[in-house]
C-alpha cells in the first residue's frame, strides 16, 4: 500500500479457497483492489487528519482569546501552536519597537539577520537553508534537528509587522497550499491577540505607575523594621482598589492601614484615593481607630462604596497597639518563642455598611523581635479554600520562616510562599497589598524634652482630643463623636 507521495503505509494480502494458478486477470483485480483501498485509506487518513487539525486549530484559537498579556500570548504559542501547525517548536518573538512587554523587549531576527519581523513569510526545505536564510534563529535550530523552517511575520490589524512568528520541523515537510492557508490563519489569530495584550501591557503599566503614585513611602522608625509590597493583578485592567498607609504621629505612635474598596477601575480608584486621604489625616490628628473607621464607613455609605479595613495604632515607646478590623483578613503576630496568632478582635461591619454598636477596638502587645503581618485578601484567596483555612496557611507560613530575616526579606518570601499552587489551586488574580512591622529594640530611656507632646483623650462619649505640652499649652484640638 503505498500513497501518492511514494511512502509505504502496508501490504493488502490475498488467498484462494483452491489451489489454483495464479492469472494474469488475477494479478489485475488484486492491483485495481490494492489501488482502491490505498485511496481510501488515504481519505480517510486525511479526513482523520483535517479533523485532528480542525480540533487543534479550535484549541488553539479559544486558549488565543483567554489570553490577557504578551507573556500569555508568547506561552500559548509555544505550547498549543506545534500541535495545531504540525511542527515540532512554535515560537513567537513580539517586536520591541511595538511592545512593552518584558517578553517583548528581546531582538527580534529577520530573513536577513537584521532586527524587526521580516516583510513576507520565508520557508526552509532544510536545516542548511533555515541556518543561511535566517541566521538569527539559532535558538530555533538548536531547541530540535531542525529539518524544516518558516518564519511568518505577524501583523497588527494595519498590516504593519509587529512580531515574528517562527516554525520548525524535525521532519520533512512540503509547503502545499493546505499548509499555506493554515498558517496563513494561525498568524491572523497570533496577530489580533497580540494587538490586544499589548493594549493591555501598556495600559497595565500605566496602571501600576499611577497606583504606585498612589502609594506612601516607608516612614523611618527608631527601633522598628518596616516592610511594604503592592502588587497589582495581572490580567485584570483598571486599577484595584487595595491600598497601604502608614502614619506617624506626634504623639508618639505609628497607625499602619491596609484597605480594599470593592471593583477596579476609575470608580474604585477614585473612592480608595478619597478613602486613603480621610484615614491619613483622622490618624494624624490622633483619633481612635474605631473613630477613623466610623468616618470612613460614613463616606462610603453616602457614596453607595463598600470597602473593607484593617486599623491598627501602635505606641512606640511600649509596643501596645489597638487595632479595629472592619470584614478584613486577620493580622498576624508573632513574638519569640511563640506560634504566630491570628488577631480575631476588634470586629466591626464592612465599611459603607455601619456599626450596629459601639466598636471594643483589640488590644495586644507587640514585643521586641516580634513582628505584626497586614494584608489584604488578594495574598492569600483561593478559589476552593476559605479565607480561615487560608489564613491559617499563612500562620504555618510565616512560622517556618526566620524570625531575624529584614522585614523585606521576610514580606517577599512569605508573600512568594503563600501565593505558590496549593492542592491544586492557585491564587486567583488580584491585587496584594501587605505590611510588615518588626520591633526590633524597645526605646531609649532618656527623659523626654520639656515640651514633649501628651496624648490625652476626653473618656466622654463626645469631646475633643488635645496633646498638652508640660508647660500647660494645648495644640490640634480635634473634635471628634464616639461609638
Amino acid at each position: 500500500l503505498v500513497f501518492h507521495d511514494g511512502t509505504c503505509v502496508g501490504a493488502l494480502g490475498f488467498s484462494a479457497a483452491d489451489e489454483r494458478p495464479f492469472a494474469d486477470h488475477d494479478a489485475d483485480a488484486a492491483t485495481m483492489v490494492t489501488q482502491l483501498a490505498v485511496r481510501a485509506l488515504e481519505r480517510a487518513l486525511f479526513d482523520e487528519l483535517v479533523q485532528d487539525r480542525a480540533e487543534r486549530l479550535s484549541l488553539l484559537a479559544q486558549q488565543l482569546a483567554s489570553s490577557v498579556t504578551t507573556a500569555d500570548l508568547v506561552k500559548v504559542v509555544s505550547e498549543a501552536g506545534p500541535p495545531a501547525v504540525g511542527c515540532a517548536v512554535a515560537q513567537l518573538t513580539p517586536d520591541p519597537s511595538t511592545s512593552r512587554a518584558e517578553l517583548a523587549r528581546r531582538a527580534v531576527p529577520t530573513a536577513k539577520g537584521g532586527r524587526g519581523p521580516g516583510p513576507r513569510p520565508a520557508y526552509f526545505r532544510s536545516a542548511a537553508a533555515l541556518r543561511r536564510g535566517y541566521p538569527a534563529a539559532t535558538e530555533l535550530g538548536e531547541r530540535i534537528a531542525a529539518v524544516a523552517g518558516a518564519v511568518l511575520p505577524v501583523r497588527d490589524d494595519g498590516g504593519r509587522p509587529i512580531a515574528t512568528l517562527e516554525l520548525a520541523w524535525a521532519r520533512p515537510e512540503k509547503v502545499t497550499p493546505t499548509l499555506r492557508a493554515l498558517l496563513a490563519t494561525v498568524v491572523d489569530l497570533v496577530g489580533q491577540t497580540l494587538t490586544r495584550a499589548d493594549l493591555h501591557d501598556r495600559e497595565h503599566e500605566v496602571i501600576v505607575e499611577l497606583q504606585t503614585r498612589l502609594l506612601p513611602p516607608v516612614p523611618t522608625v527608631e527601633g522598628f523594621d518596616i516592610a511594604v509590597q503592592y502588587e497589582p493583578a495581572v490580567s485584570t485592567l483598571g486599577i484595584g482598589g487595595d491600598w497601604y498607609d502608614l502614619v506617624v504621629t506626634d504623639a508618639g505612635t505609628l497607625v499602619a492601614i491596609v484597605g480594599d474598596v470593592t471593583g477596579h477601575g476609575p470608580e474604585a480608584v477614585g473612592c480608595m484615593a478619597q478613602l486613603k486621604a480621610l484615614l491619613a489625616h483622622l490618624a494624624r490628628v490622633d483619633t481612635p481607630p474605631e473613630v477613623v473607621l466610623e468616618h470612613a464607613s460614613a463616606m462610603l455609605a453616602e457614596q453607595h462604596q463598600f470597602a473593607t479595613a484593617l486599623v491598627i495604632e501602635i505606641d512606640l515607646a511600649t509596643g501596645t497597639f489597638a487595632y479595629v478590623n472592619a470584614g478584613h483578613p486577620y493580622p498576624l503576630l508573632t513574638a519569640p518563642g511563640l506560634e504566630p496568632q491570628l488577631l480575631n478582635g476588634g470586629h466591626r461591619s464592612l465599611l459603607g455598611v455601619g456599626a450596629a454598636r459601639p466598636v471594643v477596638p483589640g488590644r495586644g502587645t507587640l514585643a521586641v523581635g516580634g513582628s505584626l503581618l497586614l494584608y489584604t485578601d488578594g495574598l492569600i484567596e483561593r478559589r476552593r479554600h476559605g479565607l480561615d483555612r487560608q489564613m491559617h496557611r499563612l500562620a504555618a507560613i510565616v512560622a517556618d520562616h526566620d524570625a531575624g530575616q529584614a522585614s523585606s526579606d521576610m514580606l517577599r518570601s512569605v508573600s512568594l510562599a503563600a501565593r505558590r499552587p496549593y492542592e491544586g489551586d492557585g491564587p486567583t488574580d488580584d491585587d496584594v497589598a501587605a505590611i510588615l512591622i518588626r520591633r526590633t529594640a524597645a526605646p531609649r530611656t532618656d527623659p523626654p524634652p520639656a515640651d514633649d507632646a501628651v496624648h490625652v483623650w476626653d473618656a466622654g462619649r463626645a469631646g475633643t482630643g488635645k496633646r498638652s505640652r508640660s508647660d500647660g499649652a494645648t495644640t490640634d484640638t480635634h473634635a471628634w463623636q464616639r461609638g
